[in-house]
């Protein structure tokens, strides 16, 4: 059986947003706690793989990525779990500055988008016309109910609308945080 994976720029803009989290997470959070379960998460999703080397010279090398799904699925919600309970403060300095997160938000979302578009139009491509068919036809070998372009097209919207969405619900919880104080120099001595 061939494997069709889903084309790049799925999986380039899934790790890039998903490093970003994991990134942040690290960065934001004060709690020795909570970059203890992030790395936990983090290590357990590295080593499920290692899980079936008992069982491998009777059964083979048989892991899928679909096994650890589950656990991998944890990491970016314990990452947006640990950048949601973060003060904003580290030891050694001030208050971070909210403009970053939202740059960095306004910056995935699109990624993300895309990612999720392109890796579906695969997909229907890949039913529709077959691994090595057109890329683009208004006359597909196999379509749903609702068409093969047409399908696509109503993801792509429904997509960008749930990321308009998105943008105008964090745009209104940044503004709703109250500023946090800058530091006062003292300019006396």
């Amino acid at each position: 059986m061939a494997r069709h994976p889903s084309p790049p720029v799925t999986f380039i803009g899934w790790y890039a947003a998903l490093g970003v989290l994991v990134l942040l997470a690290f960065a934001a959070s004060t709690r020795l706690r909570t970059r203890l379960a992030l790395g936990l998460v983090l290590l357990g999703v590295a080593a499920a793989p290692f899980l079936q080397l008992p069982t491998a010279p009777d059964a083979g090398l048989i892991w899928q990525g679909r096994y650890a799904l589950p656990l991998a699925v944890g990491v970016a919600l314990v990452a947006a779990t640990a950048i949601g309970m973060s003060d904003g403060t580290t030891d050694d300095a001030p208050a971070a500055d909210v403009d970053v997160a939202r740059r960095v938000f306004a910056v995935t979302l699109p990624v993300l988008v895309v990612a999720h578009v392109a890796g579906f139009y695969w997909a229907l491509r890949r039913y529709s016309e077959g691994a090595t068919g057109d890329l683009v036809t208004d006359a597909p070998d196999w379509q749903s109910p609702v068409g093969f372009l047409t399908g696509a097209a109503a993801y792509a919207v429904l997509w960008l609308v749930l990321a308009l969405v998105c943008r105008r619900d964090g745009r209104a919880q940044v503004r709703e945080q109250p500023a946090a104080p800058r530091p006062v120099l003292d300019r006396s001595s």
